[in-house]
């Protein structure tokens, strides 16, 4: 399926005011949420104040009180992504143009975030490892001090 980002809105029919069960309807039962048994009590508090992971193959949906916050698409996943009509392909031939396009970006050992658009890619220059492209649907919380 094509998905097409809109910075801080969508990544297809995924937009920020989908809910848990609106997902579900599009893509199936989700293979995995975060099993709150196996969490540390940071995790387990965070899980209770409405944190959650819904885990499909090679794909990771994050919401915030049944709010998603952020998709996560691994290199193995079916989906087309595209940027601005770019698509966003596995070989990384899009990153010198993101570079260009979007210059306030912060690289750092194997993560090259875009700050401004809120897309953030993983290990698109590491041969071993799978690739991993992150879109932040809500600006406030991508922007939120992190804890670590």
């Amino acid at each position: 399926m094509r998905l097409d980002i809109l910075f801080f809105e969508s990544v297809g029919p995924f937009c920020a005011d989908i809910t848990p069960n609106e997902l579900e309807a599009i893509l199936g039962p989700a293979e995995e949420h975060f099993p709150v048994h196996k969490l540390d009590n940071e995790l387990r508090q965070r899980v209770a104040e409405g944190e959650v992971n819904w885990m499909y193959p090679h794909s990771t949906f994050y919401f915030v009180q049944d709010q998603l916050k952020e998709c996560a698409f691994a290199e193995h996943q079916q989906n087309q992504l595209y940027l601005d009509g770019v698509n966003l392909d596995w070989t990384g031939n899009f990153v010198a143009q993101l570079k260009n396009d979007y210059p306030q970006y912060v690289e750092d050992v194997g993560f090259i975030e875009f700050v401004e658009i809120g897309l953030s890619l993983a290990d698109f220059f590491d041969a071993e490892a799978e690739k991993v492209i992150r879109i932040f649907l809500d600006k406030e919380f991508y922007e939120r001090p992190k804890d670590c």
